[in-house]
């Protein structure tokens, strides 16, 4: 999270438990349903950032919900909540006609496939590595895979902070 923009000049879009995390976020995608979620089958998160950096407080599916809803987040996931006004259904089947394909490995990829879709031409990705010796070397291709459509289709792309993104190893 020190790859985190604070003074970022344009949306900024997090996953899973950012709503909890991140004190500056527009919106917020979920790949998976809330209560999959690690944090919320503890019963509780770590705060990363500001003076309560890694006090522990409880959480679970309905005040995250809360959390989401009072921040008044655009909520963009795969699974429904109807009750929840922020909600927005990820547009799968649209952006499969769209691209042709279906390979999402992971959030970062849907998030990377919508901005797509919605015509974003400018995309930075902050705290995304994608390690090679962690479960997200199995996410990197899908991740790679929509960068590079991104720019084939013209739009800029820039990592910021230590990534395995689109980087040739030594």
């Amino acid at each position: 999270f020190e790859d985190y923009p604070q003074d970022f000049d344009g949306e900024v879009w997090g996953l899973n438990m950012a709503a909890v995390k991140l004190p500056r976020l527009d919106r917020l995608f979920m790949a998976d349903t809330i209560s999959y979620k690690t944090d919320i089958k503890n019963g509780f998160y770590t705060v990363l950032m500001g003076s309560d950096a890694g006090k522990k407080f409880p959480i679970d599916e309905e005040s995250y919900k809360k959390v989401i809803t009072e921040r008044k987040l655009p909520f963009v996931s795969c699974h429904q909540y109807l009750d929840m006004p922020t909600y927005e259904p990820y547009p799968l089947k649209e952006i499969v006609e769209a691209f042709g394909t279906d390979y999402f490995s992971n959030c970062i990829a849907y998030m990377l496939a919508y901005a797509i879709y919605k015509g974003y031409n400018d995309i930075t990705l902050c705290g995304v590595r994608q390690g090679l010796l962690t479960e997200y070397a199995f996410h990197k291709g899908s991740v790679e895979f929509w960068l590079g459509l991104a720019v084939g289709l013209g739009a800029n792309i820039h990592i910021k902070g230590d990534s395995h993104l689109l980087h040739t190893p030594d």
